[in-house]
């Protein structure tokens, strides 16, 4: 057995198919090939089938350094993934090809929400795609993957989820989802999505005011100073276009103020942000 294969670590929280993409994305062809070699004594010819997958998966020895040599070396095609899809020992394995191929069809309804973030992570939805992905109810748990904050907000992920609140009827835009999202988005290059939120929800507005992630008075500037230029980012982005928002709730007058302040503020301290 070859021992300088490279595999793809499994993490904590990783899934069997985020694996196998990862390791079809990371490992070289070229490593994977000689280590097929190595194990099997041959050259990888057509693809492994079903049941073959299923030994090599079942192997108590080497087992990963067996499936990355083969996910990699051997060269796939739709009707061999939807095979796969059919039968439980290679499904994950189907699932993982089918989101590189972008095969959503076959997928979007067995596959694991986990699996269908996943594939939003990689490719840009066309407009069958989302249909799709609408039709699946799948959006709320999308909204809650965007706002976690123990996972990255992928552009992708977050182009995914505009274009799909916009065939929406919104109704996965809450307070909550707004604080979520202000505390997890990246503000250096804009937020348009975040702009489109405010503009076309006004009722889930929260006071800006009680959230840590806008605190910008000096206590915090002096006592969290890292905090407290991510805090200004924020607010840099709400102040170019909260301010014309033409609705009159207390929320957003309350929140029109504090921007206000903070703008005052801002000039004051110009030279630290």
């Amino acid at each position: 057995m070859p021992n300088n294969v490279t595999v793809v670590p499994r993490t904590k929280d990783i899934t069997d198919v985020s694996w196998l993409l990862k390791t079809r994305r990371y490992i070289p062809h070229y490593d994977a090939y000689q280590a097929y070699k190595l194990i099997y004594g041959s050259e990888p010819m057509g693809q492994p089938s079903v049941d073959e997958w299923s030994k090599i998966i079942a192997c108590d020895v080497d087992r990963d350094v067996r499936i990355t040599a083969n996910i990699v070396a051997h060269d796939f095609n739709v009707e061999c993934v939807k095979e796969y899809l059919e039968y439980a020992p290679t499904k994950d394995i189907g699932i993982a090809l089918a989101i590189e191929f972008r095969m959503l069809k076959d997928i979007v309804s067995i596959a694991e929400e986990s699996d269908i973030i996943l594939y939003l992570t990689e490719h840009i939805l066309d407009d069958t795609e989302s249909s799709l992905i609408l039709e699946s109810g799948l959006l709320k748990s999308i909204a809650r993957r965007v706002i976690d904050k123990c996972q990255t907000m992928y552009t992708t992920l977050i182009n995914n989820f505009a274009t799909l609140l916009k065939l929406s009827d919104g109704s996965v835009i809450s307070e909550k989802f707004i604080i979520g999202y202000l505390e997890h988005a990246n503000f250096f290059n804009g937020d348009p999505l975040l702009r489109y939120i405010f503009e076309k929800f006004p009722t889930a507005h929260p006071l800006l005011r009680k959230l840590d992630c806008l605190a910008w008075d000096p206590f915090t500037k002096s006592r969290r100073f890292s905090h407290w230029l991510r805090v200004c980012q924020r607010m840099d982005e709400l102040s170019k276009y909260y301010l014309e928002l033409d609705f009159l709730s207390k929320n957003i007058r309350e929140n029109k103020a504090y921007i206000n302040s903070y703008l005052k503020f801002s000039k004051i301290y110009a030279n630290d942000i």
